[in-house]
């Protein structure tokens, strides 16, 4: 799906290295591969924040978020609370796979 989108996310995340710090080194090195390293991540965490008690999901999504701003993605934890709060089950409206606009349009956000 993120290479039909491509473009768009190219375009939103304008300069990467605000995205990932080392962009350029090898590592994630397109707006894409970094977009969908944020995605995978926060995926995961909206299923934690789903099936895990709630203290534990805090705790377990709050080491997620500190671990991916260590890995030079400092925009991860704005990113993941924007989507964790657009597409947590109770907000849903539609499949997650019918709402990427929805979810790459989350790159807007400052």
């Amino acid at each position: 799906m993120t290479g039909k989108y491509r473009d768009i996310i190219t375009d939103k995340m304008g300069a990467l290295t605000d995205w990932n710090s080392r962009a350029g080194s090898g590592y994630y090195d397109s707006a894409e591969a970094t977009f969908n390293e944020y995605l995978t991540h926060a995926l995961f965490c909206l299923y934690v924040q789903e099936t895990y008690p709630a203290e534990v999901a805090r705790l377990v999504i709050d080491r997620r978020e500190d671990l991916m701003v260590q890995r030079d993605f400092p925009r991860f934890r704005a990113f993941n609370q924007a989507f964790l709060a657009r597409f947590a089950k109770e907000a849903r409206r539609q499949p997650l796979s019918d709402s990427y606009p929805d979810i790459v349009d989350l790159l807007g956000m400052d």
